[in-house]
């Protein structure tokens, strides 16, 4: 299982297996039927947040800004355990609860697909950090309600903070990339049949020296998506023995400047990290 590398995009594909495949299509079914609970029983469930990384949890965003009006829910195989009994606590339908059982099998099944991008890399030591960590990869699956106009930034440009981020559903709405050759411009993410895309993060391209470079990403709003809202699921892979963006003195890498990271040289873009 090798994965296909578009170089020009710096974009990296990896194959879809049909165990994956049903899984994906079994979750997402149940993600939505989630989301039509009452928003009381959402919120119960509790969400942890984590200053360097992505919390645990389900949380329901309702901020000022358009692309935060979203549900998100974050699993992990060593969370899901204590997941499973929360569920079974704040609803009684068994919804909450079968839709982690299958985020548990989704997770299962995409060791092999999250292993051949990490062999890609051509570090066999990442590669072993990598499935050590398996226990510890964050699954997210979200949902963005109907209503934003189409051609509205549905989900605000960034690049993702970790190591590298495997798309499991791009739903409603145009998926687009900021192009790392000159002109930056905003291009929409090609599709490969039986393929998902593979996005490296801030802290794979450090981990790196730039060799890899995080893609800078954004979701702009479609008239199915005002109409009907968007799904969507992700894996995130992070290294937590790595160096990590100083918050502290930079704020958030997501408010840098557009593609700041697709300029700096290996050794400027090392000063933004700490232990």
């Amino acid at each position: 299982m090798s994965p296909y590398t578009s170089r020009k995009a710096h974009i990296d594909y990896v194959p879809l297996d049909e165990l994956t495949r049903g899984y994906l299509e079994q979750a997402e079914k149940a993600w939505t039927k989630v989301c039509a609970l009452p928003v009381e029983t959402l919120e119960t469930f509790g969400y942890e947040p984590d200053g360097r990384r992505s919390g645990v949890g389900f949380e329901v965003k309702t901020s000022g800004t358009s692309f935060d009006h979203k549900y998100d829910m974050h699993l992990t195989l060593k969370t899901i355990p204590d997941q499973l009994l929360q569920a079974d606590k704040v609803d009684t339908t068994g919804t909450f609860f079968r839709f982690i059982l299958l985020a548990q099998c989704l997770l299962e099944s995409t060791k092999e697909m999250i292993h051949a991008y990490a062999k890609s890399l051509g570090d066999p030591l990442l590669v072993e950090e990598t499935m050590c960590l398996k226990e510890r990869w964050m699954l997210r699956f979200l949902w963005y309600p109907p209503g934003l106009p189409s051609g509205e930034v549905l989900a605000m440009p960034h690049a993702d903070k970790g190591g590298f981020t495997l798309d499991l559903i791009n739903g409603n709405g145009r998926f687009e990339y900021l192009e790392s050759r000159e002109p930056l411009v905003w291009r929409e993410m090609e599709k490969h049949e039986h393929m998902l895309p593979v996005l490296a993060g801030i802290g794979l391209q450090e981990l790196t020296k730039s060799e890899t470079t995080a893609v800078a990403h954004r979701v702009i709003a479609d008239t199915i998506s005002c109409k009907e809202g968007r799904v969507a699921a992700v894996i995130f892979v992070d290294y937590l023995t790595r160096k990590h963006f100083n918050k502290a003195v930079y704020g958030s890498q997501q408010l840098q400047p557009l593609g700041w990271n697709y300029t700096c040289t290996p050794q400027e873009f090392s000063t933004f990290f700490v232990e």
